[in-house]
């Protein structure tokens, strides 16, 4: 092929041995380091210097430039010429699940901001492979039109340990599918997280993502899973879990959740007994304390499971606590040994939500979600809130261990289709309106399992609280002496309209507290 200007190579590393004759213009590499590594064809092309704002360039043993001339300076260079679908192995991502990816997957990336002409996007392409790609950087999406996949979902990249947020999107416009991401505390390998040092989201949709999509993607690990602070961004069929904050997944803005499972499973059982199971306060951890198979204790702002004795066992007593200091914290993945007595297994954090939908938070609209398991509360709206729109609809929230839902501010709120059955923690309602919840607020055709209370309205008065219950199945399920109360509202509290519910509770079914007027039942 030499005749006619172009030469067939076999790797990007026999083309830098090479001296490649000067009537050659272009060459074609078969892989990056073998002829089928998941690199594809790479096309390259003489150039006049070397490129420095990426790395999709090599440099042949001639000093030839595009002209024919010799230039010992700026001579034998050549630059990817890729188009618009960028594999991420032939930038150089070996993904053996030790080596550092991130400069060959940030190589791709700078290459789509300087060398991808005449095409509306770029895709950012990660093959599949036998082990995980790592990345101890932050990979950044600041350019429009990005587009970043993998082959399915097993396609996975890893922090392995290092403390950084692996993915921030900060432009309008991308989109992210068909990858998992697993942050720091979800380790290859299941390594033990010194849990005070998770300090960054797993992935961050930044203040500069508008318009942006993931979907189809696993997201575990960091502070939280998910940290969103752009708007009208769009989560779909995504899987977050196993964080290491305040929730999975922490909304500011307005943004739309569709199909999503920010879900984590309980490590050993529901606690025995199931609803109402667990005192309130929550027992911390005690030596020379006898436990049984799934009891739940606080320790270091962390709830722990009680796994079985060592050796292991299954039922009745696992053992007494004989060590005079609690054991060390682990990863999820990773069970702790008391003194060589008692296993133990991380639950979740202290207060921890599904979704914590902060005081930025706008209009979001979270649809068709399992939020089920492992969770203090399944949707939090936080008390600082004024501006919040929120509708929530056929979702599952269940198995959290105090509240499906805690609407502390916010306004205009709409609840409805959904089933709950939380929580497992005495004195706690399964739907609380209170603090600085403000607007309407409607919960209509909602199936309310669970708790000492299936709705306790207790706002912060005077406010402009209108509350609209409506066509509801709420089951209360009473436990620890305390009565079970169907809908429950505080002294004061007026323009609560109950119609058509089914409550089927202890001895009351709706409490209106002193003063409380101007109601419809």
């Amino acid at each position: 092929l030499t005749a006619l200007g172009a030469y067939m190579i076999d790797t990007y590393t026999s083309a830098q041995t090479l001296t490649i004759p000067a009537v050659v213009k272009s060459v074609t590499l078969m892989g990056r380091v073998s002829f089928g590594d998941r690199a594809g064809l790479i096309p390259a092309v003489r150039v006049a210097t070397q490129p420095t704002s990426h790395n999709g360039w090599f440099r042949s043993l001639d000093r030839f430039l595009p002209n024919g001339t010799t230039d010992s300076t700026n001579g034998g260079y050549w630059e990817f010429r890729l188009g618009n679908f960028l594999n991420v192995v032939a930038f150089g991502a070996v993904a053996n699940g030790s080596a550092d990816d991130y400069p060959a997957i940030n190589g791709a990336l700078n290459y789509a901001k300087v060398a991808v002409l005449g095409y509306q996007y770029a895709t950012i392409y990660f093959p599949p492979s036998g082990a995980a790609y790592v990345c101890q950087s932050t990979m950044v999406l600041d350019t429009r039109f990005f587009v970043m996949y993998g082959a399915n979902e097993s396609v996975t990249i890893h922090a392995k340990g290092a403390d950084i947020c692996l993915l921030r999107v900060n432009i309008n416009s991308c989109h992210i599918h068909h990858l998992s991401f697993f942050g720091k505390g979800k380790d290859i390998g299941g390594t033990d997280v010194n849990l005070t040092t998770v300090t960054y989201p797993t992935v961050w949709f930044d203040t500069g993502a508008v318009n942006s999509k993931i979907e189809h993607c696993i997201i575990a690990g960091g502070t939280n899973a998910l940290l969103i602070t752009g708007g009208d961004n769009k989560f779909y069929d995504l899987e977050a879990t196993s964080s290491y904050g305040n929730a999975i997944c922490q909304v500011g803005n307005g943004n739309h959740f569709r199909r999503c499972a920010m879900d984590q499973a309980w490590p050993v059982a529901i606690p025995p007994g199931g609803y109402q199971s667990i005192p309130n306060p929550m027992p911390a951890w005690t030596a020379a304390t006898v436990y049984n198979y799934g009891d739940v204790v606080e320790l270091s702002n962390f709830y722990i499971q009680a796994y079985s004795s060592n050796p292991a066992t299954v039922s009745g007593p696992v053992g007494t606590s004989h060590a005079t200091t609690p054991p060390t914290m682990k990863n999820y993945t990773i069970e702790m040994v008391d003194n060589g007595t008692l296993r133990w297994k991380l639950v979740c954090p202290k207060d921890y939500a599904a979704y914590y939908l902060n005081a930025n938070a706008q209009e979001i609209f979270i649809d068709n979600q399992d939020i089920s398991a492992c969770v203090t509360v399944g949707i939090l709206v936080d008390s600082a809130n004024t501006t919040l729109r929120l509708k929530v609809s056929d979702c599952i929230i269940g198995q959290n261990i105090k509240q499906a839902i805690i609407i502390a501010g916010g306004k205009d709120i709409t609840i409805h289709d959904c089933h709950t059955g939380s929580g497992f923690q005495k004195g706690f309602a399964t739907v609380q309106i209170s603090n600085n919840a403000d607007g309407d607020i409607r919960l209509s055709r909602n199936y309310l399992d669970g708790g000492d209370r299936g709705i306790w309205i207790a706002p912060t008065l005077p406010n402009n609280l209108s509350v609209s219950i409506d066509d509801n199945y709420i089951h209360p399920v009473q436990g620890g002496g305390t009565q079970a109360i169907g809908i429950e509202v505080l002294a004061g509290q007026k323009n609560v309209t109950i119609t058509k519910n089914r409550i089927s509770a202890g001895t009351k079914g709706i409490l209106f507290g002193t003063g409380a007027g101007d109601n419809i039942v």
